[in-house]
């Protein structure tokens, strides 16, 4: 059981189960975290609730081996859990946040489709630029040039085939394709992902 200021906010369980993902083994965990949503609601009784709890679930593979994890599911709730989970078991869980390369990346990858970004501004805080070919843009290509890059979108090869791929800096991988499972491939956004991170890393 997984606790939040003394609340139950989640669970994590080992389902003693693999996949084989690009010859490296996943071992594979079953998670729930648990939202508070503050809404009235009214139960068929008749009983009136000021909040309820929301379950979302979601799966951790992890590999040993390369000593990495993945999980596939909303990057709020999965961050939530994550932080959550490292906190009751520091000696347990221990993870740090991927830093992409998005120079390297986008050197690589020529087209890139989308650039967000920090600014110093007295009125906002970000920007976001959108368009082939967008970091020729003299504001996006200093952006990135001074590591202020929060957000990429890319249109990169992935293992023979175009993908458009979004790299966050708070360890995310967004894939913006539609991918249907086959019997050799049954896990395809979770192949997918590991493919793009393989390919980034050796940048």
């Amino acid at each position: 059981m997984i606790t939040h200021k003394g609340q139950q906010a989640g669970t994590i369980a080992n389902v003693d189960d693999t996949r084989v993902i690009s010859s490296t083994t996943f071992h594979i965990f079953d998670c729930t975290y648990f939202r508070v949503i503050n809404e009235r609601i009214i139960l068929d009784d008749g009983t009136v609730h000021e909040h309820y709890k929301k379950a979302d679930t979601f799966r951790l593979y992890y590999s040993d081996k390369s000593n990495i994890f993945f999980v596939p599911g909303a990057t709020g709730t999965v961050k939530a859990f994550l932080k959550d989970l490292s906190t009751q078991y520091p000696d347990r869980f221990d993870f740090k946040n991927y830093h992409f390369e998005f120079n390297k990346i986008r050197t690589a990858h020529a087209l890139i489709k989308g650039v967000w970004f920090k600014v110093n501004d007295d009125l906002v805080d970000s920007k976001a630029f959108f368009g082939d070919e967008v970091d020729r843009d003299a504001e996006a290509n200093d952006a990135l040039d001074s590591e202020k890059g929060t957000y990429l979108i890319s249109q990169m090869d992935v293992a023979g085939t175009e993908r458009t791929i979004g790299f966050s800096q708070k360890s995310a991988i967004v894939v913006y394709n539609t991918i249907r499972a086959t019997e050799e491939t049954p896990l395809p956004y979770l192949q997918t992902v590991f493919d793009v991170f393989n390919s980034v890393k050796t940048l």
